[in-house]
């Protein structure tokens, strides 16, 4: 790959859920990308609140700012090809999961990757994320879902169905040009697409109230 794009949500996903000795403190945000590349904004933590938070979890990472992070945490961003296709500028991820080390079957019952990518053009991103035209891709296949009365050109749901002992849903929404999405995980289906349609849209709010959201400019909500 010409281009090292981070998806630092992804990689400690790989090692909390699959159970290696993972924890918070070695799992703790990273300052610089890996590519050297500094992000075209800084973003807030605008992660869910306490009373904002589905599926019991908690807060295990912050990932920081990076310029390349992968726009979802079910996207990979290794692919052959794939170079040239439209990447972030800016960017920021998180992990929440709740801990249930007496489940034989895996370390954390829910997880959930949390992202807020940032674009060149966000309405373009959209478009490319929707349909798969993006530098990173699906890790797995999506199915598409209808998301109540959101609009389809702003709004995304989809799942991967069950991995594992796991279902997986993915929401995300545009907010001017930045994409928020939500990976979840539950061995529940209904707990999984609750933490990433719910999450999702409590993540868009708080990034419509931060000061990059409201200043003129690339990051404009619209």
């Amino acid at each position: 790959m010409s281009r090292t794009t981070i998806s630092a949500v992804a990689g400690a996903a790989m090692l909390a859920l699959g159970g290696l000795a993972a924890s918070p403190a070695s799992a703790a945000p990273v300052a610089a990308v890996a590519s050297g590349e500094a992000p075209a904004w800084t973003i807030a933590d605008v992660s869910p609140r306490p009373y904002q938070i589905v599926g019991d979890v908690s807060k295990f990472a912050d990932f920081g700012n990076y310029a390349n992070v992968s726009p979802s945490g079910a996207h990979w961003c290794q692919a052959s090809g794939r170079d040239d296709l439209m990447s972030t500028i800016a960017g920021r991820s998180w992990l929440f999961v709740q801990d249930y080390t007496t489940d034989g079957e895996g370390r954390y019952k829910n997880d959930a990757s949390i992202t807020v990518s940032g674009w060149s053009d966000g309405q373009a991103a959209f478009q490319r994320f929707a349909g798969d035209r993006l530098m990173c891709t699906w890790l797995d296949p999506q199915t598409r879902l209808t998301w109540s009365d959101k609009n389809p050109q702003r709004y995304w749901l989809s799942t991967a169905g069950k991995i594992d002992t796991k279902f997986r849903f993915t929401a995300a929404v545009r907010v001017g040009d930045m994409i928020v999405s939500v990976t979840a995980g539950s061995t529940d289906q209904a707990t999984a697409r609750a933490m990433a349609t719910r999450m999702t849209v409590a993540v868009e709010r708080n990034l419509r109230a931060t000061l990059l959201v409201r200043a003129p400019g690339a990051a404009s909500a619209y």
